[in-house]
């Protein structure tokens, strides 16, 4: 069964494992929103290979006159599979160090330092991953999604270079960003630096940005009724 980092936070018992995944969702809105599956068991003598079927293309449908056929059509399948994939770190400390600290608390230092870290690489992964590169890892978005009917808009571009085209253009990009939305009932925009400021700017340009604040105190920017993180 799925569940959210948040909810396996308020099942666990041992206190600093919640601080640990406390620190994971503050620092990740990411892993906030993303469901885990315990979908391997490999205490059990199951693999880290997990198998799924991917779907390519939908099915179609078409009005037809009396007496004639449908054409046929079939939802386009892919059996996949994929080797599960462990990452972490490690840090130690010496006893002497520990002791001396007094009330500067390296403990806590590194372990907010090694989630840092965490986080990053796999924010990296999730998009830049390619086990062509690094056969430790898995294939990110950028890789996966190359030729299946989530891959949109790859023949054309709306054009932000400069701030006269992002006012040119404006328009544009926003109709073509909710339309986006819209087709496919999006959560979250996974977008870099620069790409968020520029969906900033538009909306500001557009009168369509505010700002609040949420529960973890980090501001959040919204358009329309959809948030920018």
């Amino acid at each position: 069964m799925a569940i959210l980092l948040n909810e396996m936070r308020e099942g666990m018992s041992d206190k600093v494992a919640q601080a640990v995944v406390d620190t994971f969702i503050r620092k990740s809105e990411i892993l906030d929103l993303l469901p885990f599956d315990n979908c391997v068991s490999p205490g059990t003598g199951s693999t880290l290979t997990y198998g799924y079927v991917q779907k390519k293309l939908p099915s179609t449908t078409a009005f037809r006159k009396i007496n004639s056929e449908y054409e046929t059509s079939e939802a386009t399948v892919e059996k996949k599979t994929v080797d599960l994939k462990v990452f972490g770190g490690a840090f130690k400390i010496d006893r002497v160090i520990k002791q001396a600290e007094g009330m500067f608390d390296n403990m806590a230092l590194q372990l907010d330092e090694k989630i840092a870290s965490a986080v990053g690489t796999f924010h990296n992964a999730l998009i830049n991953g390619d086990v062509s590169v690094d056969e430790d890892a898995f294939d990110g978005l950028d890789k996966f999604l190359v030729g299946t009917k989530n891959e949109m808009n790859t023949d054309g571009v709306v054009d932000l270079s400069t701030m006269a085209k992002v006012k040119e253009n404006a328009d544009v990009f926003y109709e073509a960003l909710i339309s986006l939305i819209n087709r496919t009932d999006a959560q979250a925009l996974l977008v870099n630096e620069g790409m968020k400021t520029k969906i900033q700017t538009v909306a500001r340009i557009l009168g369509y940005k505010t700002e609040s604040e949420e529960a973890f105190g980090r501001t959040i920017t919204s358009i329309g009724e959809g948030k920018v993180r």
